[in-house]
This record gives structure tokens, C-alpha cells and sequence, in this order.
């Protein structure tokens, strides 16, 4: 693909253009390129302003200005004194709506008059990672347009440069527009990279990773980098949120949105190397329980081997009682979902929340099913955990299965009646079932020696829905 001047009537390439962190250095010689080249630029105020300086470089006058929005920054159109080149350069506040319509509206234009046209679309950091630029991407292709990725350095490239050391080994997870359990994303023992949703943000997980001290971490901060006022700062979690505030006050949180603008927070977070969870199975102790009881370790693990969520899974569990299992679940799924009726069960789950860093774990107060009837979730659910049915189970797995038929379903049981009860409903709704009794033994402290002390026997069914032609069945 030619990537200046079009040599066929009515031809429009687009370009999505990675401009690096942040300053006009940063930019590739191709992106350079195209961008002089290009009738139309898209972007926001801080990279427009970007582009608007490396025209003013190459020899670029700006002609007029005006404004799409009282106070926007920048909608200026600029003119190459040599050769008569005319760039405009247009500000969108969001790239999926406003962009595709400009693009489209450039289209029709085309159509009518014949010709061809350069339009850019310019990101922050590298189009290809974390960016904004795969979902235009995509919606362009699908209207059968030509458009090109353009990369840019990015800004765990530029991270890793300033701290002199390679990222090829860390872990790479972004936190914009979600929330990120960040004890799950450590659990491996890895360095955890972190884009953030802003400067706020990123003091805020300091605060909280240093008030949790057998994480043992230590935390890189990346402030605005490439810029003249960039911070990168690495020290112990408490230390790296006190110069983040610190930056914040001398600085402004927001100044004008262009050079100090909240979205230009990055964390690297590395776990001492007692930090290790690559496995289910949290240690009881490690839990917050007050007087409850809780689903032991062992059988917390053989759970979360059975169910196997992901990261694209959204999960419930019912009658979470202490949160042990929902913790657990948080680890590896995407969305957990947390109903228990009992105020103390309510309390204790807010707790250990808070100590694991829990994000994505949600708690809804109320009995099932009465309490899912108006509930909201956040993606499909796909797999479901009951630790507790109020002695409802077959009621509870028949609304299950008419709410949530492509689910897989998990359930334990200490009393053989409550074992048949399920697997009996189970069997009458047609899911694939598993069960399993388990019998544990700890050892206790006796005199000078230790005894073999045993637990209830635990059965732990698991249970695939039925197959459904055309559709996608969870667990399967």
C-alpha cells in the first residue's frame, strides 16, 4: 500500500497512527510522513497540539483557526509555504462516534466529486497495544475501507527505557475503563505493568498496596513521560504515593489537558519474592472470618479446579458466607458476583475485599433467587458457584438453569439428602454431572508430636448444562 498520494479517483486511506508517549521526537519517520501528507488529522487536544508543532517544523503556517466546540483547543488548518500543501487539523473527543462520522462524511464527499484523501487518527503510545486504534480498526475494515496501523513506541517501552531494565517479562494489564484485582494479577510472582485511569489513581493503588504489607512490593511510577515535567520514580509503594501527590500539587492534576492530563499514569508493581500465587488454594489463616464458618483451602482449590474460570467468565456465588470462595474465584475470572443474606456474611466479604484487593468482586445483599431477580451483571454469566441454598437447592438450580442455561454449575454438600436433592434436579434438567467426596485430614499439635485431626467429608458436584445446537455452552 502506497502511503502518500493516491493514484486512483475516489480512493480514501486512513491511517491510525501511534504517536509514542508523548513529545514530537517520539514520533516515527512513517508517521512524520503521513501526517503531511493527510487532507484531515484526527485526535485529541494533546496529540493534535503534537502534530501541530511538527508542521510548524516542516515548514507549516497555520491559515485560520476556528472551533467545533466553544473550547476546543485545536481545529486549525495548516499550509505548507513551499508547496501549497493544506492540513486540517480536527479535534474528537471520542474516536469510535465522532471519527467514524468524519471519515464517513469524507466518503460521501468523494463519491460525489471524485478524487482521494489522506485522513490520520492519532493515538497516544503504540496503536496496537491497549489502544483505541483496534476497535476503529475494526469498525473501518468492516465497511470494507482501507486503512493501515501505524505504530508507535509504547509506553512500557519508554517505561522500561527510563528504568533501564527489559519488560520483557513482565505482565502487561490495563485498568482503563475497568477495574483491576491487582492481588490476582501479582499471584504469579511477575512484574505487573500497569496503564491507569490517572495520576489519582495511581497514588491511590500505591496507597493501597502499602497498607498491604505481605505483598512486599516495590513500585515504579511513569508520570507524563516524554514530557519536560515527566516523573519516574522507584521506591517502596508508600514513598512512590507521596511523590505522586506531591507531583500532583506542584503541577495540577489536570493543568490544561494537554501536557498534565490524568491519563498519563503508568505502574510497574513487583512483588517481593515471598509474594507467589500461581494456584488456588489462599492459606485459611490468611482470610478475615470472625466467627463463621468457611470453606477450607483444600476444598476452595479442588472448587476453583472443577469450575475453571477465565478471565472472560462472569461469575456468581450464592451464599458466599465469608467471601473465601468469591476471593478465590476473583483471582481468575473477569467478574465475580457475590450473594449472601446474612449482614455479617455482608461485612466480612466487604473485608477481605479490601485485603485482597478484590476489584472485581461485587456483592449483592438478599437471598437467592428473589435477590437476582432485578440484578445487573456485568458480562454473560457463565459459571456458578452455590455454597449455600437456605435449603432451597432443586428451586434454586431449576431458576438457574432458566436464567442462565449455557452455565456451568458448582455445588457442595455435607448432607447426602442435599447431594441427592441436586443431583437429582440436575439429572431431570439434562446437565452432565460430577461428583466428588472428599475427605480432609490436618494435623495437630499433641504433646510433642501431631495427630491427624479430620474435617466433614465434603461432595463437590459439578455440573455441564446441556448442549445446545448453536449456541455456546460454558464449561464445555
Amino acid at each position: 500500500m502506497k502511503e502518500d498520494k493516491g493514484e486512483k479517483n475516489g480512493r480514501l486511506r486512513i491511517f491510525l497512527i501511534g504517536c509514542g508517549p508523548g513529545g514530537v521526537k517520539e514520533l516515527s519517520t512513517e508517521a512524520v510522513r503521513i501526517i503531511k501528507g493527510s487532507e484531515i488529522v484526527l485526535g485529541t487536544g494533546r496529540l493534535l497540539l503534537q502534530a501541530k508543532a511538527l508542521l510548524s517544523e516542516e515548514g507549516y503556517e497555520e491559515l485560520s483557526a476556528g472551533s467545533a466546540a466553544e473550547n476546543d483547543p485545536v481545529n486549525v488548518r495548516m499550509a505548507d509555504k513551499a508547496g501549497g500543501k493544506i492540513t486540517g487539523l480536527v479535534m474528537v473527543r471520542t474516536y469510535t462516534d465522532e471519527a467514524l462520522r468524519l471519515i464517513d462524511e469524507a466518503q460521501e464527499s468523494l463519491c460525489r466529486k471524485g478524487g482521494e484523501a489522506v485522513i490520520s487518527v492519532l493515538y497516544g503510545g503504540d496503536s496496537t497495544f491497549f489502544s483505541g486504534a483496534l476497535k476503529l480498526n475494526e469498525l473501518i475494515r468492516e465497511k470494507e475501507r482501507e486503512v493501515k496501523l501505524i505504530p508507535g513506541c509504547s509506553s512500557v517501552q519508554y517505561f522500561a527505557a527510563r528504568l533501564n531494565e527489559g519488560w520483557q517479562d513482565w505482565k502487561l494489564v490495563s485498568a482503563h475503563g475497568k477495574r483491576v484485582n491487582i492481588y490476582a494479577e501479582l499471584k504469579d510472582g511477575r512484574p505487573v505493568f500497569l496503564l491507569t485511569n490517572g495520576i489519582q489513581s495511581a497514588a491511590d493503588i500505591c496507597r493501597e498496596l502499602a497498607l498491604k504489607e505481605y505483598l512486599d512490593c516495590t513500585v515504579a511510577a511513569g508520570i507524563n513521560l516524554s514530557y519536560p515535567d515527566e516523573l519516574v520514580i522507584k521506591d517502596s509503594a508508600e514513598r512512590v504515593s507521596k511523590a505522586i501527590d506531591s507531583y500532583k500539587e506542584k503541577r495540577g492534576l489536570g493543568g490544561d489537558g494537554l501536557h498534565t492530563g490524568p491519563d498519563l499514569a503508568v505502574l510497574l508493581i513487583c512483588p517481593g519474592k515471598a509474594f507467589h500465587r500461581g494456584i488456588p488454594g489462599i492459606p485459611d489463616e490468611e482470610f478475615i472470618r470472625g466467627g463463621r464458618p468457611m470453606t477450607k483451602r483444600s476444598i476452595r482449590a479442588l472448587i476453583i479446579s472443577g469450575m475453571n474460570p477465565g478471565r472472560e467468565d462472569t461469575v456468581l456465588d450464592i451464599g458466599a458466607g465469608t467471601g473465601s470462595v468469591s476471593i478465590e474465584l476473583s483471582m481468575f475470572a473477569g467478574r465475580v458476583y457475590a450473594i449472601e443474606r446474612e449482614e455479617e456474611g455482608i461485612q466480612l466479604i466487604e473485608k477481605n475485599r479490601e485485603r485482597f484487593s478484590a476489584r472485581n468482586l461485587d456483592i449483592i445483599k438478599g437471598e437467592a433467587p428473589e435477590a437476582l431477580y432485578e440484578a445487573h451483571f456485568e458480562g454473560r454469566v457463565s459459571k456458578i458457584f452455590i455454597g449455600g441454598s437456605g435449603g432451597r437447592l432443586a428451586g434454586l438450580i431449576r431458576y438457574l438453569n432458566g436464567s442462565f442455561p449455557e452455565a456451568l454449575i458448582c455445588f457442595t454438600a455435607v448432607m447426602p439428602e442435599t447431594l441427592g436433592e441436586g443431583l437429582s434436579v440436575l439429572k431431570e434438567l439434562s446437565y452432565e454431572t460430577e461428583a466428588e467426596l472428599v475427605s480432609v485430614s490436618r494435623s495437630v499439635n499433641v504433646n510433642e508430636g501431631h495427630m491427624m485431626k479430620a474435617e466433614n467429608p465434603v461432595f463437590i458436584v459439578t455440573a455441564k448444562p446441556p448442549r445446545r445446537i448453536g449456541t455456546y455452552t460454558a464449561g464445555a
